[in-house]
């Protein structure tokens, strides 16, 4: 097809579209169509308000018989005013969620370990029994150990030859355990 004839078919084609809009519709067709749709609005409206109107009855019945009348200071009843509101509905969004991409991990891999075997066996005797040295006996001496715990921890040190005996006889195990310290040290 040339490009005459397209555009003679084209104008041809607007021209019979503009005349068929413009054609005026009889007034009375108008103001039912309007009439018609306003009543139902109307209806749609008056329903709505009934609805809203019962749910307010009844949350106010509802209220009145779970709560007790407060009493003033005159002994006069108080009433409190409930008000209502009408639900609002939402149109739906049209934004698309946004939901973020999974991070991806490069795979990694651990390598296996043993550990040796001790034949150590676990004591359940109280450490204070058998001091074997300086370092245990001085962890005993300042750790969260009783008084009698520590008496025997010491005690122990000084007939493994840990430490000399101090020449305290009396007193606390700490000041016993000073002594021998400064024994050792041949401060005494």
């Amino acid at each position: 097809m040339s490009l005459k004839k397209m555009s003679v078919i084209l104008c041809t084609s607007v021209a019979l579209l503009a005349a068929c809009g413009t054609k005026e519709e009889p007034a009375e067709t108008k103001t039912t169509a309007t009439s018609q749709i306003s009543s139902d609005a109307k209806k749609a409206i008056e329903e709505s308000k009934k609805r809203g109107q019962a749910k307010a009855e009844k949350n106010k019945k509802e209220n009145q018989s779970s709560r007790e009348p407060a009493t003033s200071e005159t002994g006069r009843d108080t009433t409190e005013d409930v008000t209502t509101e009408q639900s609002v509905t939402e149109l739906p969004s049209t934004e698309i969620p946004v939901t973020p991409a999974p991070a991806t991990e490069a795979p990694t891999t651990e390598a296996l370990t043993t550990e040796a075997i001790t034949t150590e066996s676990v004591s359940t005797e109280n450490p204070a029994d058998n001091v074997t040295s300086a370092d245990q006996l001085q962890q005993i001496m300042f750790g969260d150990y009783t008084e009698a715990e520590k008496r025997q921890a010491y005690n122990a040190a000084v007939a493994n030859g840990i430490i000399p005996p101090g020449h305290m006889d009396g007193g606390t195990t700490m000041q016993a355990y000073q002594s021998s310290i400064n024994v050792q040290q041949g401060l005494e």
